[in-house]
C-alpha cells in the first residue's frame, strides 16, 4: 500500500487516536481505531499497522524478559 504525505493535522489526529487506543484494553483497541478513523481509510490503515507493530514488539519483549527466580 502506498501512503500519501501526511499533513500536520492528520499526523496529530493519528497520534491522538493511537495513544488513546493504547490506553484501552487490548481487545478494544482495534475497534476503537476503526471507529475513530472510519472517515479516513488511509489513516486507519496506518494506525492499525502501528497497533500490530506494537503488539508484535510487546510479544517479543515478553519472550526476552527473564523469569524471576523462585
Amino acid at each position: 500500500m502506498i501512503y500519501s504525505p501526511m499533513d500536520s493535522k492528520r499526523h496529530r489526529r493519528l497520534e491522538a487516536v493511537y495513544l488513546d487506543a493504547l490506553s484501552l484494553a487490548p481487545n478494544e483497541q482495534h475497534g476503537f481505531i476503526a471507529r475513530e478513523l472510519a472517515d479516513d481509510p488511509e489513516l486507519r490503515a496506518v494506525a492499525l499497522g502501528m497497533l500490530r507493530d506494537n503488539v508484535a514488539l510487546d510479544s517479543l519483549v515478553s519472550l526476552e524478559e527473564p523469569t524471576p527466580a523462585a
